[in-house]
């Protein structure tokens, strides 16, 4: 099992090259039968490696099998690979960390699935994650930082995984409030913050965040109104090792973010639905405009008589006007 980890190690560390089979041999200290098995192995795992005769083995660039090997060279802290466990399927990343988190995984820690059988979203939703298409993450956070600054880790995971999805592809997603992340008026990323909290301190002991991001993930019926991915047709679609990579080095930040709020500002920027007409969907025929994020993420509304509200759970939904696009909404910011 080591070896065949040292080898996608090798693989990728050339990707797009062609390293002969005695180089791979030398550096492993195996034979050149042991590494063809190996090999053999990985491409029966789904990994894109060919085979040129007299030449030697090349990880294609198209490769877009989620891995540690291939997050490695994306993480700004090598050290992280040893609080990351990527698995082929989970139930859901949040589920398994907290089953980890029980058995006293550290402060960190963080989990990759390529395909949840059971992905939950907020409100016992379900999340739609197919595999060979989605990044699916979740990480633990002890915090032990009181109930009104942790509150905040549902918007500013939002931020993180704008700036992930940004940083990877220039795109620039917009924030639905309170976790849902939009482009081009289609869904293509969800949170759900989950905590365990210490009632006699009023601190969270510790806080699992988990973020889903539709990389090239490919929806049909109901769901294809709403949701959709974030590479288009045509573009480069191997991503999703770069994509998992990034959002660690963002989410590396997490922890300062809700202690001193610092992203508030970025959020609001980011909105899409600051300054527009919103409705409860919990109060149907009621109609409202956005107009203001709070310090603590909640959502601030002036209703058609004036008076002011203030939203901190639930959801709203958007009414569009005028033929608007999501992606075009609130780019100049917000109104108060």
């Amino acid at each position: 099992m080591r070896s065949k980890e040292e080898l996608l190690r090798i693989l990728e560390s050339c990707r797009g090259k062609t390293i002969s089979g005695q180089e791979v041999a030398e550096k492993l200290g195996m034979s050149r039968a042991g590494v063809w098995k190996q090999m053999k192995a990985l491409r029966e795992e789904g990994y894109a490696i060919s085979a040129i005769r007299n030449k030697g083995y090349c990880l294609l660039d198209a490769n877009d099998k989620l891995s540690l090997a291939g997050m490695l060279p994306y993480l700004n802290d090598p050290k992280a690979e040893n609080r990351i466990f990527v698995f082929d399927t989970v139930d859901s990343t949040n589920s398994e960390l907290k089953r980890m988190a029980l058995k006293g995984a550290v402060s960190g820690t963080v989990v990759v699935a390529d395909h949840q059988s059971a992905g939950r979203g907020r409100l016992g939703r379900s999340f739609y994650s197919p595999p060979e298409s989605g990044v699916y993450l979740s990480v633990l956070l002890r915090t032990g930082l009181p109930v009104e600054r942790a509150v905040l880790s549902t918007t500013a995971a939002s931020v993180v995984a704008c700036r992930t999805i940004e940083n990877v592809t220039g795109k620039q997603p917009k924030i639905k409030w309170v976790n849902d992340l939009y482009l081009r008026g289609h869904k293509v990323c969800g949170i759900l913050t989950e905590a365990i909290t210490d009632f006699e301190t009023g601190t969270v002991e510790a806080l699992i965040v988990g973020i889903g991001i539709n990389c090239t993930t490919v929806f049909h019926g109901e769901l294809e109104k709403v949701a959709g991915c974030v590479v288009e047709a045509g573009e480069i679609r191997s991503i999703r090792n770069k994509m998992a990579a990034e959002l660690i080095n963002q989410l590396n930040d997490l922890e300062n973010m809700m202690a001193t709020g610092c992203f508030l500002d970025e959020y609001r920027s980011k909105s899409m639905v600051l300054g527009q007409e919103v409705y409860i969907l919990q109060e149907p025929g009621k109609y409202y405009t956005a107009v203001d994020i709070g310090q603590h993420g909640e959502l601030i509304l002036r209703g058609a008589d004036g008076k002011k509200r203030t939203l901190e759970n639930g959801e709203v939904s958007i009414r569009l006007t005028n033929s608007l696009k999501s992606d075009n909404m609130s780019e100049n910011g917000y109104t108060k």
